[in-house]
């Protein structure tokens, strides 16, 4: 028997003989089967609720459609459908690239399916590790800093998450494993020690594929969410905790939304990251964005999280709005 890949992806087990999904898998709700013949029709038609252009300059357009019970996720030469009454997803591809097939599984259709699926979960663009019992989560816009903190990180002791998308379910304030692999510029590789690696598509970003042990791949609960905010003055780092509207209205800024949200999703995601505000902690780390003195803000991030462990969790206010997808109560 050859060599064998198995991932746990936003609680769906993936199990594989190369990077890329060939086999038929059945996980608890969710049946993955894969494969060039499992889902042939191609552009297919409904009611259009996301839908990108280009992703990255250059990378293929994104379309999500929702068709009576059927949710299908086009990207590119993908296809990927999930049929909610069975729970069958089901993939398709013209491509036999792990570059292009992978990558529009685990990074876009699975977590919109867990989306669509479960509706008290929200997705963070964000990367998190496991440290001291329990997730940090890194959010930030495109630059901030999420991956290279959260390699940092596991150079020093912790363990990836997620990289670049962070799916949670605010119900029970945990943040969910995503694939084994952070992205980070090409000269960006010296000290991680990887398995395989790749390019991302369109954007001059290098993917790394982590060994099983510098990877969580259970669901964590939410220690602390820090907002990265690199400035151009060279004072030292600093992490601050932030008070609750200011922890919301920079959630909501980091928080996916469909493109073309109907407005009863729209109110659902805002009550959801008002509740996970309300429960998990927020801090905005300010560090001066130098590769010289990369080192720094990172042992900084380290020595906060080790002094937080122990109490963060304890001062949390008791939710306001309903965290299970619904407007009020538990």
């Amino acid at each position: 028997m050859g060599d064998r890949y198995v991932y746990s992806v936003f609680g769906v087990t993936i199990s594989c003989d190369c990077p890329l999904p060939l086999l038929a898998v059945e996980s608890g709700e969710i049946s993955l089967a894969v494969g060039e013949d499992t889902a042939r029709e191609r552009h297919v038609s409904g009611r259009v609720i996301h839908e990108i252009s280009e992703i990255h300059p250059g990378s293929p357009r994104l379309r999500v459609t929702m068709r009576d019970s059927v949710l299908a996720i086009e990207c590119g030469q993908c296809l990927v459908t999930f049929e909610s009454r069975t729970g069958l997803v089901k993939y398709a591809s013209t491509s036999r690239d792990p570059d292009v097939a992978w990558p529009a599984i685990t990074r876009l259709a699975l977590p919109i399916i867990m989306l669509q699926k479960e509706p008290s979960y929200v997705a963070l663009h964000g990367s998190a590790v496991t440290s001291a019992g329990g997730a940090w989560i890194f959010v930030g816009g495109s630059g901030a800093g999420k991956s290279t903190a959260v390699k940092g990180l596991v150079e020093r002791g912790a363990r990836l998450l997620s990289d670049d998308f962070t799916l949670v379910s605010v119900g029970h304030a945990l943040a969910l494993p995503g694939p084994p692999e952070v992205r980070l510029w090409s000269k960006a590789d010296d000290t991680l020690d990887a398995v395989d690696q790749g390019f991302v598509f369109g954007t001059g970003k290098r993917w790394f594929r982590l060994r099983d042990s510098l990877v969580s791949s259970i669901s964590s609960e939410i220690r602390g969410i820090i907002h990265m905010e690199p400035r151009p003055d060279a004072g030292p780092t600093v992490v601050l905790r932030l008070p609750g509207v200011s922890a919301f209205t920079q959630l909501l800024a980091n928080a996916f939304d469909l493109s073309a949200a109907s407005p009863n999703e729209r109110e659902r995601r805002f009550r959801l990251i008002a509740c996970l505000a309300s429960r998990a902690p927020s801090f905005i780390c300010r560090y001066h964005k130098d590769m010289a003195r990369l080192p720094e803000h990172l042992n900084s991030l380290r020595e906060f999280i080790a002094r937080s462990a122990n109490g963060v969790s304890e001062d949390r206010p008791k939710p306001q709005f309903g965290c299970n997808g619904s407007p009020y109560g538990n």
